[in-house]
């Protein structure tokens, strides 16, 4: 008689004897996970709707700036210098998108991020999570008084290790067989065709380097054998 199993396990490669066990990808879990997301969804809408136009002018602005002294830049290239002396020597022009543009552009980039990291991200690990073997973490209350208890998803979010939490997500993604695109943002239509921030347009020459798109990144860990213990501080 066959058998199927719903649930898989792994070995953590960021903690040493930590083991995480997720739930199978199925149809009704991708409909359980879409229907958690949908208001998150809605709000982070209402964010594109502004966002959107609002980039593609600053994209615009953008390449606009990038063409003033291209003729001479490509020519230095040429000759053989690098393209960041060849930027040094013969700079962007001045990128025409307003301060109070640029920052409500900020703004609206910031809030999509925090929506997508702190929401719709969550809502997807905790739907697959079954639990996480071999952890516990340690930390102080509000009076100082030490606690102690299992690895759970929220806790992992509260006090970490944060390369745990990076380490399951990243099997989450894989487990719904999500594609590049999706794995950025779990299912949300937020800023991944952003045009990179930092640096106000406004004054002088554009921000040196080509602008290009947003993307996400990871961490790192300590190890204990069998069963860790991971001291919260701070």
């Amino acid at each position: 008689m066959a058998i199927y199993k719903a649930t898989k396990t792994f070995q953590s490669e960021v903690i040493a004897g930590v083991t995480v066990t997720l739930r199978k990808a199925t149809m009704n879990r991708r409909a359980e996970i879409e229907r958690l997301h949908e208001p998150i969804l809605e709000r982070l809408r209402a964010i594109q709707e502004e966002f959107g136009p609002l980039n593609r002018e600053y994209a615009d602005a953008w390449r606009v700036a990038r063409q003033f002294n291209k003729t001479e830049r490509d020519a230095a290239i040429a000759e053989g210098r690098s393209e960041d002396e060849a930027l040094a020597a013969y700079p962007y022009g001045r990128v025409d998108f307003s301060p109070e543009k640029f920052q409500r552009w900020e703004d609206l980039r910031k809030a999509a991020t925090r929506i997508d990291r702190d929401e719709l991200t969550p809502v997807a690990v905790r739907a697959c999570v079954v639990r996480i073997n071999g952890l516990t973490l340690q930390w102080d209350d509000e009076s100082g008084t030490g606690q102690s208890g299992p690895a759970t998803v929220d806790g992992l979010l509260e006090y970490g290790p944060t390369e745990l939490y990076d380490e399951i997500l990243v099997h989450v993604q894989h487990e719904l067989g999500l594609s590049a695109g999706e794995k950025e943002n779990l299912s949300s239509p937020s800023t991944s065709g952003a045009v990179e921030g930092g640096k106000s347009p406004s004054g002088s020459a554009a921000p040196a380097g080509t602008p290009e798109m947003t993307t996400g990144g990871v961490a790192e860990s300590s190890t204990a054998p069998a069963s860790a213990v991971v001291p919260i501080t701070g």
